[in-house]
């Protein structure tokens, strides 16, 4: 139960606004570039320190995505490079397929499921090789992320992962309610 109501005033002045943004950003690796100041006076007067301290986590998220995303290109990058390094290309097969042939001499090409066929009797098996898949992509990616060095985790918050988060914010204390 509770048995007060503690008000707490918006942010309405930019000075405010900035000093909690410095506050919920001091432990962060911010973009040497980001302005404070600029983000403190794009804040609405009404926002309060929690609407400043979501705006600060979504930014926060979106660089993280980023950087995973980054990531997760290069363990593609290194699978593939993994892969061709483990199965070099056959001198043999890459002059016949120039030529249109193949290692046994004709064109027959297999579905993934080595039948050959174009029946769909085994959709759902498909679905769940799809899965597979899926789930072998994400643990290599895992597996590979796991393997670098812990500064190559590190993230910068940009500007422009506040900019666009505070122009979608609304602020948990209305106007009128002021």
């Amino acid at each position: 139960r509770f048995d007060r109501v503690v008000y707490l005033s918006p942010c309405q002045t930019p000075e405010i606004r900035e000093l909690v943004l410095k506050a919920q950003t001091r432990h962060l690796n911010l973009n040497k570039n980001i302005d404070l100041k600029l983000i403190s006076n794009l804040l609405k007067t009404n926002v309060t320190g929690a609407d400043i301290g979501a705006v600060v986590n979504i930014a926060t998220t979106k660089a993280r995505n980023r950087l995973l995303y980054l990531l997760q290109k290069e363990a593609k990058k290194a699978a593939v490079a993994t892969l061709l390094a483990a199965f070099p290309p056959n001198e043999y097969e890459s002059d016949n397929s120039a030529s249109g042939d193949s290692a046994s001499g004709d064109s027959y090409s297999a579905d993934r499921n080595g039948s050959g066929s174009d029946s769909d009797e085994d959709d759902d098996d498909d679905d769940d090789d799809d899965d597979d898949e899926e789930d072998r992509k994400m643990w290599d990616t895992a597996a590979y992320i796991q393997s670098l060095p812990d500064e190559r985790m590190l993230f910068e918050i940009e500007q422009n992962d506040f900019l666009y988060e505070i122009s979608k914010l609304r602020p948990s204390v209305s106007e009128k309610e002021l």
